[in-house]
């Protein structure tokens, strides 16, 4: 069952990825509508949150937890936020800004980063696993009024509900272990559609405005995550989808870059219909980061979370006091 559970993680988080693709290509891109795009707005960005919950531990400690999170989150965005920043100022005036906004995703990374930061000190510190469970949920509705605060530090406190859920739901139900089953699935996505149709509203994430109710978005995007996981759990492992989802940090990473460059190709070569532009933007968009996805791991693989730069157990040793 753990191989299953795995497999279905990565689906999961391959649709996650794609969904948060597909927006920066209609959305930022285009400025397109298209269906059901109210009701993603409620479910992409809590997926993510909540899949990173479920593989939430504390290792040995907090020394060693937040070597890990250096390791796996911090490095990435570190490197890639100065190395796009950088180039954008080289290349300021080159292609209309073509070089401009490849940081943008990276926002998600210093976010989580914290999120794990603050969970797991919560963690440590508070032993019921009931208060630990209010306290997070106060803190994400207490601060999702806030606004923006300097390094996204208001929207991890905010979205800290999605990822206390994720923790929860592995480690305190049977739901990720139980098999597939329809009636379930069934329900589920019957209860996101209709939740997130009556609920929606425009959320900004990154800049902790939501413009709708903050405990329907935590339901609806909860719900909806439930949702796509009993669904995969049909699917296990499916060919390219769960590949990209494996190391949908790279994409992550370097999905705006390309869909950038593409689309300048593309608009200069082509005259089409929005909608058909934005839909072959998106095909290329991730045909061409999955096929980047080999050689960045391989050669960049100290900074793209494949391998850790910073050991975990020489600075446990060295902090024992924490």
């Amino acid at each position: 069952m753990a191989s299953k559970r795995i497999e279905y993680f990565d689906t999961a988080k391959g649709i996650c990825i794609l969904l948060v693709v597909m927006t920066h290509v209609f959305d930022d891109t285009y400025g397109l509508d298209y269906p059901a795009k109210m009701q993603l707005e409620t479910i992409r960005m809590p997926l993510y949150f909540i899949l990173s919950g479920l593989f939430f531990k504390t290792y040995t400690g907090f020394v060693d937890f937040a070597v890990h999170k250096v390791n796996k989150i911090l490095i990435p965005f570190l490197c890639f936020q100065t190395l796009f920043v950088v180039l954008e100022k080289l290349m300021a005036n080159v292609g209309d800004g073509i070089f401009s906004g490849w940081h943008a995703p990276l926002w998600f990374l210093l976010c989580l980063f914290e999120m794990n930061i603050i969970f797991c000190a919560l963690r440590l510190l508070i032993k019921n696993d009931i208060l630990l469970m209010a306290l997070c949920c106060a803190l994400g509705v207490a601060f999702s009024y806030a606004g923006y605060i300097f390094g996204y530090l208001a929207s991890a406190f905010s979205c800290l509900p999605f990822f206390v859920f994720g923790y929860f739901l592995r480690n305190k139900t049977n739901f990720l272990t139980d098999g597939p089953s329809w009636w379930k699935s069934l329900v589920l996505v019957g209860g996101t559609v209709a939740a997130s149709t009556l609920l929606a509203g425009v959320c900004y994430y990154a800049w902790n405005k939501f413009d709708m109710n903050i405990f329907a978005l935590y339901f609806c995007g909860c719900l909806g995550t439930l949702a796509i996981i009993s669904v995969t759990k049909f699917f296990g492992a499916v060919p390219l989808l769960s590949y990209v989802g494996r190391y949908s940090l790279i994409v992550l990473i370097f999905h705006f870059g390309v869909m950038k460059l593409a689309n300048a190709a593309l608009s200069a070569a082509f005259d089409l219909n929005p909608y058909v532009a934005a839909s072959i933007l998106l095909v290329v968009t991730v045909a061409i980061t999955t096929l980047l996805i080999a050689p960045i791991k391989r050669y960049l693989a100290y900074v793209t979370a494949q391998k850790d730069l910073f050991d975990p157990l020489y600075w446990s040793n060295r902090l024992k006091i924490w």
